[in-house]
Order: C-alpha cells, then structure tokens, then sequence
C-alpha cells in the first residue's frame, strides 16, 4: 500500500511538472504542440464521438482525444468496452469475475470526472484492480496480458489472450498532414499503475532512457492516470 502510494506521489510531481513545462494552456492533451493543436481545434467533434468512431482516428491523435472526452463519454465509453469484451468465449465464472469489474466501476464513476483524482482514489482503484487481477490469474490462469486488454486499454480486445485490434483506417474529417511531421513524442503509460504495459515482453513503466513528454489523463488502468513514462524506460 505504501508503495502505491509513493508511485502516487511521482505521479503527482510529473503531473504538475508537465502543467507547468509543457504548456501554459488549461487544455493539455499532448505536449506535441501539433498534435495538442489539432485536438483543440476538433475538440467540438471529438465529444460527439461514440467509442466506435473514436476507433477511426488516427491513431496518433486517438488517446489525446480520448483525454478530451467529456466524463459522460468516458463512462459510455468504457461500458461499451465492457459489452465488447464479455462477447468473447468466457466461462459463465469468467463471465461474473468480469462483470465485478465493470459493477465497481460504474458504481464509483466519479473516477472519470474532469479534476485529478485524490491520493486516496487512486489508490482505491489500484488495489481493487490490482485484487481483481490476481484472482483472474488465480483462478482462470489469465495471463497479464488478458487482464490488461479488459481494463488496461480502451482498443479492441479480439481474443481471451488479450490481444488488442488497433485499426489504422484514418477519418478523412479528422486526418492532418502535421500528424506525419509530429517529433515529440508522448509517454505511453503511468509509473505506478498496477497495469499499464501491454503483456510482460514491454516490461514495466518506468521514465524514459531517451525522454518522453509527460502527457494527461489517459493511462493506467481505465486511462484515468497521467501519462508519465514508457513501457521498460525505453
């Protein structure tokens, strides 16, 4: 628990470090000046998406949208993940371990609300994630990698194995050219998170060996952390 807490506190520090060295802005979605731009500017069609037209971004501008959702699309969002997921060949056990999750989540949806979570909230739904994935592992031999395709990301999960469909078909209205010429890039997942990587080969989040720019709210379990680091530093 305490070490939770202190990778909470990292977090916080990164957090407020990128406030204050990415932009001076409020909207922060990338601290790619090209790609944070096209996000504000798309900003009004971004909240109207669904999470089926969501899929069609460019994906070098799909988690910076998704930090853009209102919290009522975030919620939608991942009801319908949910929905998607128990589509798939589960046992009727399997089944109800999965629906726990989605029941705790919607039950506590004030996760999803604009402002930082409190230390006390993350660390509420890192030790209920982090519970709830030892006992899939326990109980149905689910690997990470399973765990991290219901709750750890947002794409499409096509099998048990966790194994995640991210289309690259591009929405003309949404599509830039500034996307090909972006250099900066993005952490991809939060230093602390029970589940942030995809699967063991990418290892750990941990800061990056080359640097990464600190990034909102889309990472860790349900994407509710803050983006600061990269899958095993690198």
């Amino acid at each position: 628990m305490k070490t939770i807490k202190f990778f909470m506190f990292l977090s916080t520090l990164f957090l407020s470090f990128v406030l204050f060295s990415c932009s001076q802005d409020e909207e922060v979605y990338s601290c790619n000046q090209e790609v944070n731009d096209w996000v504000k500017q798309h900003k009004s069609y971004i909240q109207s998406l669904n999470r089926s037209q969501w899929h069609e971004l460019n994906i070098s501008v799909a988690k910076p949208s998704y930090s853009a959702f209102t919290p009522s699309q975030k919620i939608a969002f991942w009801k319908d993940k949910f929905d998607e997921v128990k589509t798939l060949d589960w046992s009727k056990m399997e089944l109800d371990h999965i629906q726990m999750a989605e029941d705790y989540i919607m039950q506590n949806t004030h996760y999803f609300r604009d402002e930082k979570l409190s230390e006390e909230e993350y660390d509420e739904i890192e030790t209920f994630c982090a519970k709830w994935i030892r006992t899939g592992e326990r109980d149905f031999a689910w690997s990470k990698k399973t765990a991290f395709g219901i709750i750890g990301t947002g794409f499409k999960m096509i099998d048990k194995e966790g194994n995640i469909f991210i289309p690259h078909n591009v929405d003309e209205k949404l599509s830039s050219p500034v996307m090909r010429t972006a250099r900066e890039v993005d952490c991809n997942c939060n230093i602390g998170s029970v589940l942030t990587c995809l699967g063991d080969p990418f290892g750990f989040c941990e800061k990056s060996k080359l640097g990464c720019s600190v990034t909102s709210l889309s990472c860790g379990v349900l994407w509710i952390h803050p983006c600061n680091g990269t899958c095993g530093g690198v």
